[in-house]
């Protein structure tokens, strides 16, 4: 499997860090862990306006379409920085939700489908995490 980065997953990737370099410091990171929260909701609102947080969802839920390599930039950058905002957990979440099956009727099963699609939307346009 090759995890070379083609020139749109190496800018993405390019862009994120700069971002973290210049917004999230050790002193600012430091502060966002000591606030109640535990996690900025600013940066959280950046990261969902630079598209991160419809980077891997299918753009029937407002994503990108981005798979596992585009994904693996971004993690990269993140690990780097320590960012503590809950990326994985909303994303993964939201993956979880788009996919999973409703039992019962046909009716009960294409409310659940809805459902599951609004969850994915918002997940995907940072509206809601983890």
């Amino acid at each position: 499997m090759n995890f070379d980065y083609n020139e749109e997953q190496q800018l993405l990737a390019d862009s994120v860090r700069r971002f973290l370099q210049k917004d999230y410091d050790f002193e600012a990171r430091r502060k966002i862990v000591a606030s109640p929260e535990g996690w900025s909701a600013r940066v959280w609102s950046q990261l969902a306006q630079m598209g991160l947080t419809g980077l891997p969802f299918s753009p029937d839920y407002g994503g990108f379409g981005g798979g596992a390599v585009d994904l693996m930039g971004v993690m990269e950058a993140f690990g780097e920085a320590l960012v503590v905002e809950p990326y994985l957990a909303t994303i993964m979440g939201a993956q979880l939700v788009a996919r999973a099956g409703s039992a019962g009727t046909e009716a009960g099963h294409l409310a659940g489908r809805s459902r599951r699609q609004d969850e994915a939307r918002l997940r995907a346009h940072g509206e809601k995490r983890g």
